[in-house]
């Protein structure tokens, strides 16, 4: 799929197809609603197909839509496999959200043992140079789940 936007007279195309971490840069223009018009279930279907190429950050933002109901019903239990799928990858924010779902046992049974495990790998993956991370701190759904 080939989206074009029209933003401060210049003409932006992105690749899904080939690019998939574009499909991130898509979804959050629909979710913040910049140079389109505000979409969050558009915004999930871009996600999911960038997620479904195997796009960490994609499959992180898909995860927080579940978290907290954006563009789809809020359902804790949905975004657990793809929390661990990133933490498996080495994304910082996807093994610290997973920790604080087992901490409150939201979506999962509580077991503090778990929320232990993934705080450590959070913290490991910090002091990491990180290829997933990058410079997305104001990325799409970066913040904690909520407590």
């Amino acid at each position: 799929a080939v989206v074009s936007t029209q933003s401060t007279g210049s003409f932006n195309t992105f690749n899904t197809t080939t690019f998939p971490r574009s499909c991130v840069a898509i979804a959050r223009l629909l979710q913040f609603g910049k140079y389109v018009e505000r979409d969050y279930k558009k915004a999930f279907e871009y996600l999911t197909t960038g997620c479904n190429k195997h796009n960490t950050e994609s499959c992180f933002a898909k995860a927080n839509c579940y978290l907290q109901g954006m563009g789809v019903e809020q359902d804790y239990s949905k975004a657990v496999p793809l929390l661990e799928q990133g933490c498996e990858r080495g994304h910082l924010r996807s093994c610290h959200n997973l920790g604080v779902l087992y901490y409150h046992g939201k979506g999962v049974e509580k077991d503090l043992n778990k929320f232990k495990l993934y705080n450590e790998k959070a913290q490991i993956f910090r002091f990491q140079k990180n290829p997933f991370e990058g410079s997305t701190e104001q990325h799409l759904g970066s913040g904690p789940v909520a407590h």
